[in-house]
């Protein structure tokens, strides 16, 4: 009796692991269905591409029918179980599908020109043929003159209608490139050549920086020393204030305010202060991609043994890397090492400009600087009077957007608000003299009401005016 109960559990064994196998692999097919069909990671790009060169657009319908037969396999049924409707609706969602996929792209095309645009269409879409290289794979030249003097391009990502007597050329983007030409049997397309020659220039990266090793803000004393060290990646040093000087490879070398120094792998270098100045600077350590031979010797001569001096568009670089390394977002090392990279892209392109264009630069920054300081005395001179920012646009001719912009680059503010900082700031000094109230401070700087002035008040200084004034007074006690 035992040994017959035996044997039927053995049996019932044999019959549960075919069941168990079919349900494996039923949700690893839906799995890998669904991992290709949402383009998750690698494996789903390559699996989405291969299906669209093989099947053309209707590749999301191998995806479903994959997931539905798995479905159909774990329920022990099989495509003719199915119910008719539910057949019905697969073919309607076949068809909406080559329907949504073959609407002409021309608005221009009428009658049985839109028929014949469609149906042409739709044997591409089953040739495979639409979605066939997963993209742009060639760069459409057009022209109205022969001369080729008006080029424009456009990118080869569908199917494009060029009217009659249009020349036309197309370039590859890759090493090899096939395209089809649908006209009319009557048309008469005439064959020519451009005057000139083109050719694909890819835009690659040559500035790589692979990654940043570390960075740090450091503010030092008078007679601060680092004897010197050397390592095989590259650092970079911003004085932000104060002097630093530095001997790199037995030079001797002065930084003031705003001045950057790069040191290359390999390079001993030093860094101290004097007996009268202090210094607050950033350093960024940072690795490149492996470089040739040429790109070497090049950009060392470029970047290292210099001192780079004063540019806005670096410290303006520079200020919004140290912000955004405190900020803790999501892509934040990513947008460092974007801000780094175009730090780097900006020191080569000043290095190889023009003394002419360096000159003429200097001259525009120089004259900026001036109408900067202009302004600002002439805001200080009239701070007791309601300023507003189309009487300053107008007083020195310039449009509201200029205005904004000479701000930002200059003290990376708006007018309005500096104009309102330094009202709160002459505020204090006159609730210190105690020769006014608040209400008569309010109106003698121009604000419209005392309740806007303590709001402003409190907003920059995290109190009210009577707070400053009794905290200020113990304070003094």
């Amino acid at each position: 009796m035992a040994k017959a109960k035996k044997k039927k559990a053995q049996k019932g064994k044999g019959i549960l692991e075919p069941d168990v196998m079919v349900y494996i692999y039923s949700l690893a097919a839906i799995a890998v269905s669904l991992i290709g069909c949402l383009q998750i990671g690698f494996a789903g790009s390559l699996l989405t591409s291969l299906l669209q060169y093989l099947c053309g657009t209707l590749y999301g319908v191998v995806y479903a029918v994959v997931i539905v037969t798995a479905f159909l396999a774990m329920m022990r049924k099989s495509w003719k179980q199915l119910p008719a409707q539910y057949l019905v609706a697969a073919a309607l969602f076949v068809t909406a599908w080559m329907i949504l996929a073959s609407i002409p792209s021309d608005e221009t095309l009428k009658g049985a020109a839109l028929l014949n645009d469609y149906l042409r269409h739709t044997a591409l879409i089953l040739q495979g043929e639409v979605a066939r290289g997963g993209g742009v794979i060639g760069v459409l030249l057009v022209s109205h003159t022969a001369e080729a003097a008006d080029v424009q391009e456009f990118a080869m990502n569908r199917l494009i209608h060029i009217k009659p007597n249009i020349y036309f050329a197309v370039v590859s983007t890759t090493q090899k490139l096939e395209y089809d030409l649908y006209a009319e049997s009557s048309y008469l397309l005439h064959i020519t050549d451009f005057p000139s020659q083109y050719e694909f220039l890819a835009v690659l990266p040559r500035i790589e920086i692979q990654k940043i090793l570390g960075y740090y803000y450091r503010i030092r004393t008078e007679n601060y020393c680092f004897k010197g060290e050397q390592h095989d990646f590259f650092e970079l040093t911003y004085v932000d204030t104060g002097e630093l000087e530095t001997e790199v490879d037995g030079a001797l070398y002065y930084l003031k305010e705003k001045d950057l120094m790069i040191y290359g792998p390999g390079q001993f270098h030093t860094q101290y202060t004097d007996e009268e100045h202090r210094a607050s600077y950033m350093t960024i350590l940072f690795d490149m991609r492996n470089l040739t031979p040429v790109e070497r010797e090049v950009w060392y001569d470029a970047l290292i043994n210099r001192v780079f001096h004063y540019d806005q568009k670096i410290n303006t670089l520079l200020k919004t890397f140290v912000r955004e390394s405190t900020t803790g977002i999501p892509y934040m090392n990513s947008l460092m090492l974007c801000l780094l990279t175009e730090t780097i892209i900006r020191l080569l392109q000043g290095t190889y400009a023009s003394p002419m264009t360096s000159a003429s630069s200097t001259a525009h920054q120089s004259a900026m600087d001036e109408l900067f300081d202009r302004i600002i005395a002439y805001i200080h001179d009239n701070i007791y009077d309601p300023l507003t920012i189309p009487e300053i646009c107008e007083h020195f001719s310039l449009s509201r957007s200029a205005l904004q912009l000479l701000f930002k680059n200059s003290v990376d503010q708006s007018p309005k608000k500096y104009i309102n900082d330094k009202k709160l700031e002459r505020s204090c000094q006159m609730l210190l003299e105690n020769r006014y109230t608040i209400s008569e401070i309010s109106l003698r700087l121009g604000y419209s009401s005392i309740h806007y002035f303590s709001k402003s008040f409190n907003m920059k200084y995290h109190m009210s005016p009577s707070e400053f004034v009794k905290q200020n007074c113990q304070s003094s006690v």
